[in-house]
């Protein structure tokens, strides 16, 4: 049986995006873009949108919480057809929530055990999990 639990496991894209998301949140400006300029970027209400979804996927619901009260209204404000192209005085906003996220997560995070492995030593830390005592080869 596998000491690893499915249930536990979380991609690390996930989390890098969760990081990233939150780093380009806390330096927006008021002369940041609210909608993208090139087609395939993200704009400011994607990347709350995205990050509010992984929040939710990783099961960080202490920091899904406080993103959650502050970004509803956030989001009808910026969304509004007759608003500007630019952030304005919505940026001091977001870059606040994005702090408390920030804050909450450091918080969070301290009560989860994390490790990464890669692909080709996942079986051997597997091993090394479930029984340490065969792996290292000690007789019983």
């Amino acid at each position: 049986m596998s000491a690893i639990s499915q249930d536990n496991e979380f991609p690390l894209w996930d989390i890098m995006n969760v990081g990233s998301n939150l780093e380009i949140l806390c330096s927006v400006t008021s002369k940041t873009r609210i909608r993208p300029s090139r087609p395939n970027q993200f704009g400011v209400a994607d990347r709350l949108r995205m990050l509010q979804t992984d929040l939710e996927n990783l099961e960080l619901s202490q920091s899904e919480g406080i993103l959650k009260t502050n970004v509803d209204e956030l989001l009808r404000r910026i969304e509004d057809d007759n608003r500007p192209h630019y952030l304005g005085s919505d940026a001091k906003c977001i870059r606040q929530i994005a702090r408390l996220v920030k804050k909450s997560l450091i918080e969070e995070g301290n009560q989860r055990k994390t490790f990464v492995t890669l692909r080709d030593r996942e079986s051997r830390i597997e091993n090394l999990l479930s029984d340490p005592v065969l792996f290292f080869g000690i007789p019983p």
